[in-house]
């Protein structure tokens, strides 16, 4: 892996992160320089040097290639309406998104044998996962409807968190039995799941029935509470029942 990827945190990913969704408000969605500065939270003249190339350029480079499908997603996002805490809190997570994707593409496995197959079948795999996500983007450029539109970024987030998880699969096939939490990890994975049992007990089903989509984006979040639920409780190693596989 690349010396400087190593060191690369995912608050140094944040400025030229920022500067890309405020070129891309800018060129695409059509957002003047003081609207993307009130949605990024920072001020026109920032966003003017954004634009001039003369703030947010170092690591900028790792913004390219697949990265450049998260930052895609998450200028969506932002042109969608966010809050400042929500902001914040997608920049971080995108951040960590593109430094995981990067590290994740980087690195190899001794692929010998059978590893040497199950390698090939991971990257097929995230190839396929990177190419749902390319798909899903680019159709929301011609799709008018938000609530569609929600529906394929969606998929191409999810999309892209495969992708992350498989390459970081394949380049651990030698090393897989090595992750092990820590007491503090394993404590916030128990707060967490006490969290996603109360969501999933707060549905929304009586608005299921007002639309096609809109019955898909809710049963969405449904299935995503019940995922998380089921992926805590094998993590902390506990039994899951029928009715949650």
């Amino acid at each position: 892996m690349d010396k400087k990827l190593k060191r690369v945190r995912s608050e140094d990913i944040i400025p030229p992160l920022r500067a890309s969704v405020a070129a891309l408000l800018i060129s695409r969605y059509g957002f003047s320089k003081k609207d993307a500065a009130t949605v990024l939270c920072v001020t026109p003249a920032a966003v003017s040097q954004y634009m001039k190339g003369s703030r947010g350029v170092r690591l900028r480079e790792l913004l390219d290639g697949e990265a450049q499908l998260v930052v895609e997603e998450l200028t969506q996002k932002v042109a969608g309406g966010l809050d400042a805490d929500a902001v914040e809190l997608n920049l971080l997570d995108a951040a960590k998104q593109i430094i995981s994707l990067k590290k994740g593409s980087k690195m190899q496995p001794k692929a010998e044998g059978e590893i040497g197959e199950l390698a090939a079948l991971l990257n097929a795999r995230r190839l396929l996962e990177i190419k749902t996500a390319q798909r899903c983007l680019k159709a929301t450029d011609n799709i008018r409807d938000e609530l569609i539109e929600l529906l394929f970024r969606q998929i191409a987030a999810d999309s892209l968190r495969h992708a992350d998880i498989v390459s970081h699969i394949f380049a651990r096939l030698d090393k897989l039995n090595e992750p092990y939490f820590t007491d503090a990890e394993l404590q916030t994975l128990r707060a967490v799941l006490e969290m996603e049992d109360e969501a999933i007990d707060s549905r929304l089903d009586f608005l299921k029935e007002t639309s096609p989509t809109v019955k898909a984006l809710l049963t969405s979040i449904d299935i995503d509470e019940k995922k998380h639920t089921k992926i805590l409780k094998i993590a902390l190693g506990e039994h899951v029942g029928a009715e949650e596989g």
